[in-house]
């Protein structure tokens, strides 16, 4: 693997269904196998995967390197993966998804060119249909940098990585959030594209769509985790962007989650954020700092949180929008 440029990662766990098209878009990379190699962790499912994967290493020994083990989560599976990448640079795709032919060739091309630790590119929101639900890219501005949480569509320097020890967050919520929160606090040489490659598929059945879609006691703790989390990341660092980001993620968690939840459970978790918040000297004051990049729909939406929990008017209007049971 030490002559290759790029590795791709591929966790996988229970992904017969979507599995061979996430591979068929690396075996169609314009960038060459002998630049490449696709890193597949096959993490204790126990469907069809890993003989689909284990058909596929047979085909392309060259290309793909097949990791079959007990099960241990995304996040612990993409840090073993940090670990074991040998080449210059990787990157990230999950198992539903897939990536447009020149999408390593392209991102690695401007690795090389601009020489930064980080290259940013867009993505779109592909449905069953092959309908494009969404589409984001990124703006060139500093709170661009934090448009795409995600660690995928993006191309990481390995060193980089491992000497900053940026690795994923063990916990059901918000892994990618502090993995990436610590790479752009970790360097400046982070460059935005404008460029879409990486498709993001649209899987209404996917544990995204569900798991996190209300604020029972389980996701509140996960959440409460996640936000302690990025506020000891950001600890010391007096960047206003860096809390308005945490703030901005605390009110867009409560909204998504919020809107099938009780409003006793909203209530209690915005409650328990709140005091987080306070715990590390911060408030939704912040949201009134608006970093440039910031789109004017989110700046509307927490416009209204911000005034509605000022007039304390949140939970009164939060019990006409939650509709948990």
């Amino acid at each position: 693997m030490t002559n290759k440029l790029v590795t791709i990662i591929l966790p996988v766990y229970n992904g017969e269904k979507y599995l061979k098209r996430a591979i068929d878009s690396v075996l169609n990379q314009t960038i060459g196998y002998d630049k490449l190699t696709l890193l597949v962790i096959n993490d204790g499912g126990t469907d069809s995967s890993s003989q689909i994967i284990s058909n596929y290493q047979k085909k392309y020994p060259e290309l793909i390197h097949f990791i079959d083990r007990e099960n241990k989560g995304v996040a612990k599976t993409r840090n073993e993966a940090i670990i074991l990448t040998e080449t210059e640079y990787l990157t990230f795709l999950d198992q539903d998804d897939y990536l447009d032919q020149e999408f390593v060739q392209k991102l690695y091309q401007e690795a090389k060119t601009s020489k930064v630790d980080v290259v940013v590119g867009g993505y779109r929101r592909p449905d069953e249909v092959g309908s494009v639900r969404k589409t984001v890219q990124p703006s060139d501005t500093e709170f661009g940098k934090f448009i795409t949480m995600a660690a995928w569509s993006k191309l990481h320097r390995t060193k980089f990585l491992k000497e900053n020890k940026i690795e994923f967050f063990d916990n059901s919520v918000g892994e990618d959030n502090v993995f990436t929160f610590k790479e752009i606090m970790s360097t400046q040489n982070i460059l935005i594209i404008n460029y879409i490659g990486y498709n993001w598929f649209y899987n209404t059945s996917s544990v995204s769509n569900t798991a996190q879609s209300s604020l029972n006691s389980e996701n509140q703790e996960a959440l409460e985790r996640l936000l302690e989390k990025l506020f000891q990341v950001n600890d010391n660092s007096n960047s206003k962007i860096n809390e308005y980001f945490i703030v901005r993620m605390i009110v867009f968690y409560l909204l998504f989650s919020g809107r099938n939840s009780t409003l006793s459970e909203f209530a209690s978790a915005e409650l328990k954020f709140n005091s987080i918040m306070k715990n590390y000297g911060s408030s939704y004051n912040i949201l009134t700092f608006i970093p440039k990049g910031e789109s004017f729909s989110i700046k509307m939406i927490l416009k209204i949180f911000y005034i509605l929990k000022k007039m304390s008017l949140l939970n009164f209007v939060m019990r006409f929008y939650c509709k948990g049971k």
